[in-house]
């Protein structure tokens, strides 16, 4: 009974949410635009309507770029029209789905049509005949079902969370004051981290095109068969793009969220919501961990707070829209503090050196490699003491097990970097130097006029001064306070570096002469980038500096206080919506903004075919895959269509040919790993077509014959993640008896029985 009285107000407010939830559910509210809300063309806009008496024929005027889930929709049209010329068209990602004419004698008109597959980028054009005139008033489009599935996703969640809260709060209970206070204070931060994308739709930033490619390119992978997911099937247009050559792990959490029909808006701010949460609990951790015997939570708090909002971390997440470099922020503390311990520390902690290299390796390959390049330096500078106290084994095992869980990534990334061709010049445009930054711009902390800040913040700045008195204290009394000393100054050192780095003081352009070091900042490309591991590096050290050294012991809870409530406030004002505050447009709406912008699709519409453009293969053209996405025959007047169906990874021909040496090119692009055989099961060779498409030779002897290309993964690459997976597996399990056996843990009902 005592647990019934404990529950019932959780599932009380639960059971409010949901309702306030399903009340407010706008997944299946039809959008309605006036004809002056259109883009034109041709036409002209007067009052509420779009038309056009003169001109000739062609678009005339066409709706955003939708981006919608498979299934049926209904257009409802209010026009007016004297001829039987004008026509609209719908179009799915470049290629015509269907048309429509429109019937002279109506005013008002209603047109179905079915999405077999999501559409990224489907677009509603109202066609002029050429003669006559031709008004459009209104658009309403109507789902059969829903837009998406937000509100019931948001209910899982709530229903969870519920759960969640009935089964653990009796084990929370026990945790004293300071505990539960520390925890929800975490929560907080990682909830207020979030509140730039506290909107009912995604605002755009510079890169977030590029990665919702990749989230609907891994969701249409895992629904033709792939796993893990090496070619986007509907990317470039249809005609596939690689998935190996940018980590990718954590995207399939908002991948699979895909699948079941929740908006592309709330899978990918689930994702930052999820890595927003779990930074500050991360960094107060690993300060934690670095601390050793302090019983002082401050340091972690602190440090926290800074990290979490510095002005560089919130320029990548919501200005730079650098999803990838934002992301593996969040695993930098858990590199320091593993480093740490395996070098100098506790040396059963090697795991969280295994953390944090695989972690910045799944979100971030630059990031990883300034990581690595971090970890080899101190490695050197910490030989002495990893010598004298055989540290060897723990170092060798924290390498092996990282390789071990990543080997996927990393065979897929190394495979198709060598057998692959493909082009990486888009990735050189940069010279590293032009993008330093002026010494000034480092204390920037509140910005009102560009969302974009490259800068440390006035926060991290005052932690850098922290560790300059770290550097200067002489050492400590015992063995840990000694190596914690030592490696704060590294930790801080390094800091410095990579500040200096990003400055215009530095001769970049003397160095770039070296050619191992001219591919080391090409492959930078930005300075600024380095202000991310000098933040965590910073905020880290700084906090621990501050929190420990004796001159500042009196003060440390007033600049504690002062150094949180800047960092607060050096976010307040970010936001790219320039005070879009309202979520209706008008008292007459029927619908929310955010509704409709959740349906808006893919931006750079003149860069959907050919974007992005580094990894194609080399001799792919932007001319070609624009041109078809049907087979191209070679002997047009000898060779015939029959039929063709594209279904994922999967595209069967069928067809005739009567010309000896004909062949056919697949609007696939020719990456390592497609594979075609006839209707019999032979195996048919595939060699690279024009522009860079997949070319398969014709039978000649005018029967009709099939042709199946498909893509398989190379053996190589499917063992080394059954090999991934299989360490993880038993990685976990291991781990999971051991905490058990070292807790006493039990479940949750076990204790209720009791």
């Amino acid at each position: 009974m005592k647990y019934l009285k404990r529950g019932f107000p959780i599932f009380f407010f639960a059971a409010v949410i949901i309702g306030m939830l399903l009340l407010s559910d706008e997944g299946s509210e039809p959008i309605t635009l006036t004809g002056n809300e259109l883009k034109v063309a041709s036409g002209s806009i007067a009052y509420d309507y779009v038309g056009i008496s003169e001109g000739e024929g062609g678009m005339m005027a066409s709706t955003e770029d939708y981006f919608l889930n498979k299934g049926t929709y209904t257009i409802g049209l209010g026009y007016h029209t004297d001829t039987d010329l004008n026509n609209i068209s719908i179009t799915d990602n470049g290629s015509l789905l269907t048309e429509f004419n429109l019937d002279k004698t109506v005013n008002y008109d209603t047109f179905s049509f079915t999405l077999d597959k999501d559409s990224q980028f489907l677009t509603i054009a109202f066609n002029y005949g050429g003669s006559g005139y031709f008004i459009v008033n209104n658009l309403t489009l109507i789902p059969e079902g829903t837009f998406y599935t937000d509100t019931y996703y948001y209910i899982f969640l709530v229903i969870v969370l519920a759960f969640a809260l009935f089964l653990f709060c009796p084990i929370q209970q026990k945790a004293d004051l300071k505990r539960k206070t520390i925890f929800l204070i975490l929560l907080g931060l990682g909830i207020f981290s979030f509140y730039p994308y506290m909107t009912g739709y995604l605002p755009w930033g510079d890169d977030i095109c590029y990665h919702i490619v990749r989230i609907e390119g891994i969701k249409d992978g895992l629904l033709s068969g792939q796993l893990p997911v090496v070619i986007y099937p509907e990317g470039l247009r249809g005609y596939g793009f690689l998935n190996c050559m940018y980590p990718n792990l954590f995207l399939y959490i908002p991948a699979i969220l895909r699948i079941f029909g929740v908006s592309i808006s709330a899978t990918y701010k689930s994702l930052i919501f999820l890595f927003q949460l779990a930074t500050p609990f991360i960094t107060y951790g690993c300060v934690r961990s670095l601390e050793g015997k302090t019983d002082s939570a401050r340091a972690g708090l602190l440090a926290a707070f800074l990290y979490c909002l510095c002005p560089y971390r919130f320029t990548n997440f919501y200005a730079r829209g650098a999803l990838g470099e934002a992301l593996a922020m969040t695993f930098f503390p858990l590199l320091i503090a593993g480093l740490y311990h395996v070098l100098l520390g506790n040396r059963k902690k090697w795991w969280l050196l295994v953390l944090g290299i695989s972690g910045l390796l799944q979100t971030h390959i630059l990031s990883c490699m300034l990581g690595i390049v971090f970890c080899v330096v101190l490695g050197f500078v910490c030989i002495g003491k990893v010598i004298r106290e055989k540290r060897f084994l723990e170092i060798g095992i924290a390498a092996f097990v990282s390789l071990l869980i990543n080997l996927w990534f990393l065979v897929s990334f190394i495979y198709f970097f060598i057998n692959g061709n493909l082009s990486t010049t888009s990735l050189d445009w940069s010279t590293y130097s032009e993008y330093s930054l002026l010494p000034y711009s480092l204390f920037g902390t509140i910005n009102n006029i560009d969302f974009r800040t490259y800068s440390l913040g006035l926060p991290l700045i005052v932690c850098l001064a922290f560790v300059l008195f770290e550097i200067m204290e002489k050492g400590k009394e015992n063995p840990e306070e000694t190596s914690l000393h030592h490696y704060l100054v590294y930790v801080g050192a390094a800091g410095i570096v990579c500040v200096l780095l990003t400055l215009y003081i530095f001769p970049a352009w003397n160095f770039m002469d070296i050619a191992p070091l001219n591919w080391f900042f090409k492959n930078i490309q930005f300075p600024w980038r380095l202000l991310g591991p000098a933040s965590a590096f910073f905020a880290i050290a700084g906090s621990i500096a501050l929190c420990k050294n004796r001159l500042f012991k009196p003060y440390v809870p007033v600049l504690c206080v002062t150094l949180t409530i800047v960092s607060l406030l050096s976010v307040t004002h970010y936001n790219a919506t320039d005070g879009d505050y309202y979520a209706y447009e008008d008292f007459t709406d029927t619908y929310t903004e955010g509704h409709y912008m959740k349906l808006i699709g893919i931006p750079k519409t003149e860069n959907t075919i050919v974007y992005p453009y580094e990894w194609q293969p080399d001799h792919a053209s932007d001319a070609v895959m624009a041109e078809t996405t049907i087979p191209r025959f070679s002997d047009a007047d000898s060779s015939r269509q029959v039929s063709y169906h594209r279904d994922g990874i999967v595209s069967t021909l069928v067809y005739t040919n009567t010309s000896t040496d004909a062949f056919v090119e697949f609007p696939l692009l020719f990456y390592p790993g497609y594979a075609a055989a006839d209707e019999n099961g032979n195996v048919l060779e595939i060699t690279e077509g024009n522009g860079a498409t997949v070319r398969v030779s014709l039978s000649a002897d005018s029967a009709e014959h099939k042709i199946i290309v498909t893509y398989k993964s190379p053996v190589l690459m499917t063992g080394a993640f059954l090999i991934s997976l299989c360490s993880v597996i038993v990685i976990a399990c291991l781990y999971a008896m051991y905490y058990f056996r070292q807790s006493g843990w039990q479940l949750p009902w076990k204790r209720f029985r009791k």
